[in-house]
This record gives structure tokens, C-alpha cells and sequence, in this order.
């Protein structure tokens, strides 16, 4: 007997290369990083690290500056081109920090 399991290595080849991709990226970032899906929401293995339940990056956002953020990651999103932004981001502990930051939207 045979079983033809050529899509499956296909497919852990390629979350291989992801993998590498994104830890690449990790280590030469000099803050925050995370993935999020289209609606803001964090994988929850990534935000049980930050605040200790799947979060929103969205609702870190501070309330003056959500509206104009949201409308950069709007385009952002529309024209698939990166965007950046300073902002100031809640921590777990509550209180807001000043950060750069930035993203960009990638189809899946």
C-alpha cells in the first residue's frame, strides 16, 4: 500500500519557510511585532503574552488617536501598501506608552 502525501509535505514545506520568514523578521525588529488578522484580532498564543486573553490591537489603541490609525489601516489594507504610524498603545498593566509603528495587509 501507498498513500500519495505529496500535498502535505508541500504544505509543511511552506509553513516552514514562514516560520523562517517571520523569525527572521522577529529578530531584527526593534519592538513590538505581531500578526493580526483583517478585524485587528491577535492570534491567541501571541496575545496571551501581552495581556493574558486574546486582544483586539485595536482596542490598545489609545482613544484620540484610534480614529486616524484605523483610517491608515484602511488604505493600508485597500492598496495592500505598508503604512506608519505614532500612536500611543496600552500596556496589560493600563497605562498608555508612545510607540512607532506600522503594518502591512497581506492576502492569505
Amino acid at each position: 500500500m501507498a498513500l500519495d502525501v505529496t500535498e502535505r509535505r508541500n504544505l509543511s514545506d511552506a509553513r516552514k519557510i514562514e516560520t523562517e520568514r517571520y523569525s527572521a523578521l522577529a529578530q531584527i525588529c526593534r519592538g513590538l511585532l505581531w500578526t493580526s488578522i483583517g478585524d485587528g484580532h491577535l492570534p491567541a498564543a501571541e496575545a496571551s503574552e501581552t495581556h493574558g486573553s486574546p486582544v483586539n490591537w485595536i482596542n490598545l489603541l489609545h482613544e484620540d488617536a484610534r480614529e486616524a490609525v484605523l483610517r491608515e489601516w484602511a488604505v493600508s489594507v485597500e492598496t495592500a501598501q505598508p503604512f506608519s504610524v505614532e500612536c500611543r498603545l496600552q500596556r496589560a498593566d493600563g497605562l498608555y506608552r508612545w510607540h512607532e509603528g506600522g503594518g502591512a495587509a497581506q492576502d492569505r
